[in-house]
């Protein structure tokens, strides 16, 4: 006899946090949360898609393997987050990376409210392009729409499941309570320390990005510590940043399920900011 919908035990509100690459040849970051009680607790942490569809193995994750770059797939996402947590059900997936209920082939009012906002603390936004992220862009609103995910926009009720786009650089602001943007991009070290040699910038990003592990941590149970004490390159910095850049992502998304962000766009896009 199948059990009574009364005797079945509730499930458990998932957010799924991803770091998506603008293009299938760079990898793009994934992070599972699950709610447990009034906590919630970190369940997978992967630098790439291929590690987060492949779904739990005995194994621990070997962080000093090169991450790889392929293109996203929602129907093999939700099978793995199945994987991950049975009894889950996902609820959001906060992703950074333009999206819009029209196709993104240029700067949105949602843009422009962002910098207008934070431009003065340098998390000024990315212009998107026609072919950057362009049409993957637009294949994967639709392809979560299908999925049941429509897009958080403004000019109604929230919804919930749903998708919504996230800009991690301010919200790593408000995780560290910083008054400026955080200095954490590998790319970006020679702009941040013009004066430093190669070694103090890989020692001065790895500073940066061990904070906002530990930010996450003080917030989510289980956030592994990933960030290691030094590397060779800074181009080896670029796993752990996009893993973490993911978990920001998802914390995002607790944000808006808890009422505790804010939206800049309109009906037809917007990017959504953790109020602290």
């Amino acid at each position: 006899m199948s059990a009574s919908p009364r005797s079945r035990p509730p499930s458990v509100d998932l957010v799924l946090g991803i770091d998506a690459a603008w293009t299938a040849r760079q990898p793009t970051g994934v992070c599972l949360l699950a709610k447990e009680d009034t906590t919630w607790r970190c369940i997978a942490l992967t630098p790439d898609l291929k590690r987060f569809v492949r779904g739990p193995t005995a194994e621990d994750l070997d962080w000093m393997q090169r991450p790889e770059g392929s293109e996203m797939s929602v129907p093999q996402l939700t099978e793995a987050v199945e994987r991950w947590h049975p009894k889950g059900r996902l609820q959001v997936v906060a992703m950074d990376i333009p999206l819009a209920r029209s196709p993104v082939r240029g700067r949105r009012k949602a843009d422009n409210e962002v910098t207008r906002m934070y431009g003065r603390y340098g998390c000024g936004t990315h212009s998107p392009m026609p072919d950057r992220p362009g049409p993957i862009s637009d294949r994967l609103r639709a392809a979560w729409a299908e999925a049941g995910f429509p897009l958080a926009t403004l000019g109604g009720p929230p919804p919930c499941p749903a998708v919504l786009e996230v800009y991690p650089h301010p919200a790593v602001m408000m995780l560290l309570e910083a008054s400026y943007r955080v200095p954490y991009k590998a790319s970006r070290a020679g702009k941040y320390w013009p004066g430093r040699s190669v070694k103090e910038r890989v020692l001065a990003i790895c500073a940066e990005l061990r904070r906002i592990e530990q930010a996450l941590q003080q917030r989510i149970r289980e956030i592994p510590q990933i960030v290691p004490a030094e590397v060779a390159t800074l181009s080896m910095l670029k796993r752990y940043e996009d893993a973490l850049d993911a978990a920001v992502c998802a914390w995002v998304g607790v944000c808006y399920l808890e009422n505790r962000i804010e939206g800049f766009g309109d009906e037809d896009a917007a990017i959504w900011i953790p109020r602290i």
